[in-house]
């Protein structure tokens, strides 16, 4: 996990563990029940050829699963196993509506997955926390407007907390941090606009009542690394478009810097700050930057302004690495900037000297 980091020289952390390890445990369980689906002949699934698809079988008798469209013309078909094995399938029924079809295996005491109960079904945390945040902004601002509008801040809110939390995390906790992020939104606000850059604001207050892990899956930390491109790529274009890419290519350089700084003050390696500079808090520090640091209503818009709230982001973040540890320290370092930025704009603003931000949604 990234939430604790040792002082003690240790292996980085395995990024996505418990993700990981479900998707392992999933494919050790289901995976010889899965088959490949030919339309062809003996001869043609061999040379995979013709038509193709595939199912999962479901009975230990060779009753299996798989797509409508793949046999839609067809009464028989060959299915292949994981381990080679070939036999003829015959078609036993069909529902076009919902592309879904049953097909017999001719071969018996066959490998199968089991059918959960649908009642065991549950929304994941991305949708929790999306519904949650939308919901709440929708609430209010009917509340505050008498008028039903879907902001994007709220979307935006619940997809930061659904991709950094670990996979498969207490929904207590994703349902504290995305209430949290909904209220220090309304709640912790100027005139102008909220204090606290939202999802951090929840993530960070949420560590404290339900404690859960953060792997920051979707900064794609468990992809190989041509996949930084994508976040590099697809980051920058953000930035530019909401005008702050100077303000994160600042923010990556005083923050690499810092943690080189802290490197040469104490005088030799250490594992937890030589994991900064590698996968997955190389790729967690990426996302942070193009999609957290960036929120136009609680980070400023002109350049004097953006390189001082990086500088100060990436030197608080940095400090709290060092002293407290954990992935959370980002956090840290954001709200603090946060709070300088709400300070500028009220010493500022009798003065006429900044324009005012964006408020948020």
């Amino acid at each position: 996990m990234l939430d604790a980091v040792s002082q003690q020289p240790s292996p980085p952390p395995e990024p996505l563990d418990a993700y990981s390890a479900a998707v392992v445990g999933a494919v050790d369980e289901v995976g010889p029940a899965v088959v490949s689906v030919y339309v062809g002949g003996a001869a043609e699934a061999e040379r995979a050829r013709g038509g193709a698809g595939s199912g999962v079988v479901v009975t230990p008798d060779g009753y299996l699963l798989t797509n409508e469209h793949v046999v839609q013309r067809v009464a028989q078909a060959r299915v292949t196993f994981v381990d080679g094995r070939s036999v003829p399938a015959v078609v036993t029924g069909r529902d076009p509506a919902t592309d879904l079809a049953v097909l017999r295996a001719q071969a018996g005491a066959l490998p199968y997955a089991r059918l959960a109960s649908s009642e065991r079904l549950r929304a994941g945390q991305l949708v929790v926390a999306v519904a949650l945040s939308v919901g709440v902004d929708v609430a209010v601002s009917l509340v505050r407007r008498g008028s039903l509008s879907l902001p994007d801040g709220g979307l935006i809110t619940g997809l930061m907390i659904g991709l950094i939390l670990v996979p498969g995390a207490p929904m207590a906790a994703v349902l504290t941090a995305t209430a949290l992020a909904a209220a220090s939104k309304h709640a912790l606000r100027t005139p102008q606009s909220n204090l606290f850059n939202p999802a951090a604001f929840g993530l960070l207050a949420s560590l404290l009542l339900v404690p859960a892990g953060q792997s920051w899956w979707g900064a794609l930390a468990d992809l190989p690394a041509p996949f930084v491109a994508v976040l590099l790529v697809g980051g920058s274009v953000i930035a530019w478009r909401v005008s702050k890419l100077p303000m994160v290519l600042a923010f990556f350089a005083a923050y690499f810097a810092a943690f080189t700084l802290a490197a040469i003050v104490v005088n030799g390696p250490s594992a937890s700050l030589a994991a900064v500079f590698r996968p997955p808090f190389l790729d967690a520090t990426l996302f942070f930057g193009f999609l957290m640091l960036t929120d136009p209503a609680t980070s400023p818009n002109r350049l004097e302004d953006q390189l001082v709230f990086a500088a100060a982001t990436a030197a608080v973040s940095a400090s709290a690495f060092v002293t407290i540890h954990g992935l959370h320290y980002l956090f840290i370092g954001l709200l603090v900037a946060n709070l300088w930025w709400a300070w500028r704009r009220a010493t500022a603003r009798p003065a006429g000297q900044l324009a005012p931000s964006h408020a948020g949604p």
